[in-house]
């Protein structure tokens, strides 16, 4: 009878998860960044694909496909405006005008139809700026997508709201007064969100920051490197060319950002504030004992 009791409950349970998980509604988006604030918004309710996503070498692979190819076509397709939209098809098709069909895409969702400056898309997200009043505009597209679960979407826009003005506290603490020498574009205007001191490469600084990455010699690499970093912390990214990257993490302490691949988007910008934040303690402690 126990046995039996048992086996029901189970039952029960697997049916349950199995009803929640037939309810995920199916949203595709342009690009990973969105795609990923989608997750956060849309929760359990959500499944999510990419028409782009991170290797494992940090390069970030289109496909068209994954958006555009078969019963994905169907589906309810988000991109930040159209500029991006258009940026997308003509990119994933080398270069080829958007066909009709993809032009008049039926299910084609813009979160700001009248367009919005935003350059890269990671420089885009890498502003906190932007980031409430799309987390919003993504609210408004999900409510408008599955109505019955409005309620949801709203708490989850206040959590994000919340956790991001966390953010925001924690790393200006941490954070202001840091010099950075920041190679990535898609992160200058993080940074100096968060109080730092952000300086862009000099045409010469590239010019040795080039050879360095192409110098065997190990004291012509030092006399190089010498002064260049200038008491900043140089950070790059997964935008930054793998052998360059690879030589300023070796030859001069810099800090990498690996892409948010597989994560919540707040924690992402959380992780990249203390990679940052320890090695800049680090280096402090190390002025000390010296």
């Amino acid at each position: 009878m126990r046995r039996r009791i048992v086996l029901c409950a189970a039952a029960l349970l697997l049916g349950a998860l199995s009803a929640a998980a037939a309810e995920k509604t199916r949203v595709l988006t342009i690009d990973p960044m969105t795609e990923l604030l989608f997750q956060f918004i849309g929760g359990p309710y959500v499944s999510t694909a990419s028409g782009a996503s991170w290797d494992d070498s940090g390069r970030l692979r289109v496909s068209h496909a994954a958006v555009m190819g078969g019963a994905n076509a169907a589906l309810p397709l988000y991109a930040l405006d159209p500029a991006q939209y258009l940026e997308f098809i003509t990119g994933a098709r080398r270069g080829k005008n958007p066909t009709a069909a993809e032009r008049n895409r039926a299910n084609l969702h813009y979160l700001y139809p009248d367009g919005v400056k935003r350059g890269d898309v990671d420089a885009f997200y890498g502003d906190p700026a932007n980031m409430p009043f799309t987390a919003q505009q993504v609210a408004n597209a999900l409510s408008e997508l599955v109505p019955a679960r409005y309620a949801y979407f709203q708490r989850r826009l206040g959590e994000f709201n919340a956790r991001l003005r966390s953010v925001l506290i924690t790393g200006r603490r941490l954070m202001t007064g840091t010099k950075v020498l920041c190679l990535s574009e898609r992160y200058r205007l993080f940074f100096a969100a968060f109080g730092c001191v952000v300086s862009v490469p000099t045409e010469e600084e590239m010019r040795r920051i080039r050879q360095i990455s192409q110098a065997s010699n190990s004291k012509y690499i030092e006399n190089l490197a010498a002064g260049l970093a200038a008491g900043r912390l140089v950070v790059v990214a997964h935008d930054t060319d793998p052998k360059l990257r690879r030589a300023v993490i070796a030859r001069l302490g810099a800090v990498y950002i690996a892409p948010p691949k597989n994560e919540d988007i707040l924690f992402f910008m959380h992780r990249v504030l203390l990679d940052v934040g320890a090695r800049q303690i680090g280096r402090a402690s190390c002025r000390e004992r010296v």
